[in-house]
């Protein structure tokens, strides 16, 4: 998963989000899920034709 830049308490509390769901919707047991986290900021980010989309305000 890509992610902003979080506070540790929030990743850490983020990770039994999906582990959860896998285990209530698909029965996948929490032993079987594995997450990781791709940190990355706006300047990282281009949606195409070259533009830094986030950084020029054509998103938010």
């Amino acid at each position: 998963m890509t992610s902003r830049p979080r506070p540790r308490d929030a990743e850490v509390a983020f990770y039994s989000s999906p582990t959860s769901a896998l285990q209530a919707r698909c029965n996948v047991p929490p032993s079987d899920v594995m997450v990781s986290l791709h940190i990355n900021s706006d300047e990282d980010w281009s949606f195409g034709m070259a533009n830094a989309q986030f950084l020029t305000g054509e998103l938010r």
